[in-house]
């Protein structure tokens, strides 16, 4: 049984760096273990005051002493912040990145998952930002775009039908296969704890990938493992490809 590893926001636990950083961005595109490549990352874009899409998790800028929005803060005054130093004074050059250049980072080489925020914070246009950043990417296949904003979804699948879409959510659905339908998803991602193998089954038969988060201990994997997931979001991409490989899955 083949199980996809995806680092969750390019990685950020037990030392690997700080989150939604180049320096992770490289770290996680070279990690392979034994056979295993990571399958891909997810990540997260929101929408700064001065009207760029960037990759940064949080609504604010707790995470970097900073107690200001991402919104009420221009670009030019993002780059004056460290992305980086609250994990070490080596990272103490890391910026938060614009969506534009994670996208020529990666540039196909693994799948990204790109969580659209819109909570508590909303940010108008930012379907439309993303959709136009994605029209000119190299491999816009290997892209799958979530939320958990339905509404917002389905705008952004109007607006670039071509691009995969997924439902974030940490409920169980009431009709997972007319979710699927009306939303035009191709992915399921449920937190973990939301989950049962009946419902995976039943997306499975809707035709959706199902992708878990945010899952960090063994129990965990092998828990997401015997319900039948196809892919688990893991703050510890390394470890899981280690316990994967160990146990020949």
């Amino acid at each position: 049984m083949a199980i996809d590893v995806w680092a969750h926001r390019f990685g950020r636990g037990k030392g690997w760096g700080p989150e939604n950083t180049r320096v992770v961005i490289e770290k996680a595109l070279s990690l392979r273990v034994g056979k295993r490549r990571l399958r891909g990352a997810e990540t997260d874009m929101s929408v700064c005051k001065s009207g760029e899409l960037v990759d940064i998790h949080n609504y604010d800028l707790s995470l970097f002493g900073d107690k200001r929005r991402v919104c009420d803060v221009t670009y030019d005054e993002l780059l004056q912040i460290s992305a980086g130093a609250y994990m070490g004074e080596e990272f103490a050059g890391e910026r938060v990145p614009l969506v534009r250049d994670v996208l020529n980072w990666v540039a196909g080489r693994f799948d990204l998952n790109l969580e659209l925020k819109n909570t508590p914070v909303a940010y108008p246009g930012i379907e439309e930002k993303l959709a136009q950043a994605l029209r000119t990417y190299c491999a816009p296949e290997t892209v799958v775009v979530s939320s958990f904003d339905q509404e917002l979804l389905l705008r952004f699948k109007n607006l670039a039908p071509r691009i995969k879409t997924g439902l974030l959510g940490n409920f169980v659905p009431l009709g997972i296969e007319a979710l699927a339908r009306d939303l035009r998803v191709s992915n399921w991602h449920p937190y973990y704890m939301c989950m049962r193998p009946d419902l995976v089954e039943r997306a499975h038969k809707a035709g959706l990938s199902v992708h878990t988060w945010t899952l960090n201990e063994v129990w965990e994997w092998e828990l997401a493992i015997s319900f039948g997931v196809d892919g688990i979001i893991t703050d510890n991409p390394q470890e899981l490809l280690e316990f994967l490989e160990s146990s020949g899955l």
